[in-house]
């Protein structure tokens, strides 16, 4: 139950930091790009989060930016971002059909996903019984990402918690794969999203 409580918690608090983050940097919670993908990362336990963005205009020209927020921790605070110049390694036409080949266009949410997340069951006798075990790993603090990406008419929205972590632990999830080698085609292509 207290596992259940937790991930509601993380939802519904990854939402709230999602458009507190897009209130902060003064953009739409929706995507107003034919083409355009948002990357949040949300520390937890912390009022600091990231949002990082990339987005073709209407004269074809990309844009990409990089925010760093920290929203106010009590009614005394405001609100305050920094926006961090980025470079650019690659060109923007190629970035973008790699980061489409990742799959993000297609990729479940977490929710859909997160019962492939334990080992094989393991069947044990227990006092003349059968009972199965599974063996599971639980991270409960790190970093929690939102993905949203628009590809002409297509849509996809997916968040991830943990995703490096749980990655390390069950490498044959295809949709953590895809969502980590996101994450580091990124990181490749953008020094400043190293962490």
């Amino acid at each position: 139950m207290r596992i259940i409580l937790f991930i509601l918690f993380l939802f519904i608090g990854t939402v709230t930091f999602s458009q507190s983050t897009n209130q902060i940097i003064n953009i739409p919670d929706s995507l107003t790009y034919q083409k355009e993908i948002r990357v949040y990362k949300f520390a937890a336990l912390t009022n600091y989060s990231e949002l990082f963005r990339i987005y073709q205009k209407t004269d074809k020209s990309w844009n990409v930016e990089f925010f760093k927020c920290y929203s106010a921790r009590n009614e005394n605070e405001k609100s305050r971002f920094e926006k961090i110049q980025v470079t650019v390694k690659t060109d923007f036409d190629l970035l973008w059909l790699k980061m489409l080949n990742t799959n993000i266009e297609n990729l479940a949410d977490w929710d859909k996903i997160k019962y492939k997340l334990k080992k094989k069951g393991e069947i044990t006798n227990v006092r003349g019984e059968y009972e199965l075990h599974w063996q599971k790993v639980s991270v409960t603090d790190g970093q929690y990402y939102q993905v949203i990406v628009r590809n002409g008419d297509r849509l996809n929205k997916v968040s991830y918690s943990n995703p490096e972590t749980y990655f390390e632990h069950y490498p044959e999830v295809d949709e953590l794969n895809s969502f980590v080698e996101l994450l580091n085609l990124l990181k490749e292509e953008f020094n400043e999203l190293k962490e």
